[in-house]
Order: structure tokens, then C-alpha cells, then sequence
């Protein structure tokens, strides 16, 4: 009677393993068992949990090569700006209050126009013409 009370026990135990495999600690529910669980009842809840894990790697692995990708992709971005290079002779004027750049902090828009950084209103607005950038 009590080895058939005990064999009900694990059995519950089991299907509760089974059925929340995902939310419960492995290695611990495992210990928690006591030794003379049959292996064979544990076959299922095992493979669930093996296939959880693979799927949690696999998409990990998806997740770190997007990522990789994105990286390289920013870096080329990175590269081709570093190659953009503005020369301004000290004599130029801004268009937006006709003094001298001089050696001033200045912003340059996409349209080529250069002002000082004090005459720019709108980083995404050209103070000159007009055209937004975004």
C-alpha cells in the first residue's frame, strides 16, 4: 500500500515536471526526486526541457549573428563618414550672420552649407535654404 501511495507520489511529481518543465529548475526538481524514480518516467519531461534548450540557443544564435550583422553594417557607416572631410579656409563667411568662420565651432548640412554652430537653429533645417534633412 505505501510503495503504491509512494508510486502515485512520483507519478504526480512527474506530470507536474512535464507540465511546467519550462518554469522549473532542472537539476534541482531532479535532486528533489527521490532515487527510486524510474528513469523511464522522467523520458518526457527530459526531452522537453532538451528541446526547450535548443530552441533557446538556436534563437540566441539568430539574435547574436543579426546583431554581428547590424555591428559590420554600422561600422562600414562609420568608415564612409570618417572619409567625408570639409576644408573651410578661415576667410569663409556665414551665410547667416556674413561674419568671418574664422577658427569658430561650425555645423555643415548635407547641401553643403556651412554655418556657424551659434547660427544654426535647427540641426535638421538648413538655415540658408530651407531644405529639412532627417
Amino acid at each position: 500500500k505505501k510503495n503504491k501511495k509512494t508510486n502515485s507520489k512520483i507519478e504526480a511529481a512527474v506530470q507536474l515536471l512535464q507540465s511546467h518543465f519550462d518554469h522549473i529548475d532542472t537539476t534541482e526538481a531532479i535532486e528533489l526526486l527521490p532515487p527510486n524514480t524510474p528513469l523511464h518516467q522522467l523520458l518526457p519531461f527530459m526531452q522537453s526541457v532538451l528541446q526547450q534548450n535548443t530552441r533557446a540557443r538556436r534563437n540566441d544564435q539568430v539574435v547574436k549573428e543579426l546583431l554581428t550583422g547590424e555591428q559590420r553594417r554600422l561600422q562600414v557607416n562609420r568608415t564612409e563618414l570618417a572619409k567625408e572631410s570639409l576644408k573651410i579656409e578661415t576667410s569663409r563667411q556665414c551665410p547667416v550672420c556674413k561674419n568671418r568662420l574664422g577658427e569658430s565651432v561650425f555645423a555643415a548640412y548635407p547641401n553643403g552649407v556651412i554655418v556657424h554652430y551659434r547660427c544654426m537653429k535647427d540641426k535638421y533645417t538648413c538655415p540658408v535654404t530651407g531644405t529639412v534633412f532627417s
